[in-house]
């Protein structure tokens, strides 16, 4: 089932129609909001104000997976087999808020803004992660072995296929990365440019400037992330030149 529950309410005049409240339930988050059509003589417009609270990470990005409204028609066509559900020990949680204005006949011209959260204690086993432990091995850099990101925090901007993020950050108890880039939502491919901090994160502010100046990282290297989301490409670029005092610059 596409939902967990659904209630809704319909108002409507001749030139609206407005879904307010809307509730519903979706991979075990709470989600509410609302949908407001304007019709015209030549198109309709939809103004949708939505948001779910702490859904499950792993069901909710299954089951966006599954539906063919997020992919091009080439994509169902050379589709394989679909994903399997994920296990009932994967408990992280999702909360996402999107408002936005488009055409509904048309899903990739909707443009708007909205953030992204999740925090999850196994966010760091995602496959989309899995090149960086190589590329941090293959360093030069002498970088301590083990990261965990446990948290995302990202605002987003929505136009049209993509969504275009000014400072993503990636968390844990002794890692941060900091991004920039876009994600082709059609494609699912990702474009990002970012900084990896393996010592910073820590909550005592002075203890926090000191890790910063002993992080291999922290002045090194920048990453580059491109590919599909599924498996990117990682690559690190190092720069000799930056001096340990720049503290947690944001990719540019």
């Amino acid at each position: 089932e596409a939902f967990d529950h659904l209630d809704l309410h319909l108002h409507s005049t001749a030139d609206e129609s407005l879904l307010s409240p809307l509730r519903f339930g979706l991979a075990g988050g709470d989600g509410h909001g609302a949908l407001l059509f304007h019709h015209d003589s030549n198109a309709t417009t939809l103004d949708l104000d939505l948001s779910i609270l702490r859904a499950n990470r792993a069901r909710f990005t299954h089951a966006l997976s599954l539906s063919s409204a997020f992919r091009e028609p080439e994509q169902d066509a050379n589709a394989s087999e679909p994903p399997p559900p994920p296990s009932d020990g994967e408990d992280g949680s999702l909360t996402l808020q999107l408002h936005a204005r488009g055409n509904p006949q048309d899903l990739w011209g909707f443009e708007g803004n909205g953030s992204l959260q999740v925090d999850d204690p196994e966010l760091h086993r995602i496959p989309l992660f899995g090149p960086l432990s190589t590329l941090l091995k293959e360093s030069p850099a002498p970088i301590p072995s083990g990261f965990r990101f446990k948290r995302l925090r990202a605002p987003f901007r929505l136009q049209g296929r993509f969504a275009h993020f000014d400072k993503l950050e990636l968390s844990g108890l002794t890692s941060l990365l900091l991004a920039k880039g876009k994600v082709n939502l059609a494609r699912n491919a990702l474009d990002f440019e970012a900084r990896l901090h393996l010592l910073a994160g820590i909550p005592i502010p002075l203890l926090d400037k000191i890790a910063q100046l002993v992080d291999p990282l922290s002045s090194l290297a920048y990453l580059k992330i491109s590919g599909p989301f599924e498996l990117p490409e990682w690559k690190a670029k190092f720069s000799p030149k930056a001096g340990p005092f720049r503290l947690l610059p944001s990719p540019k």
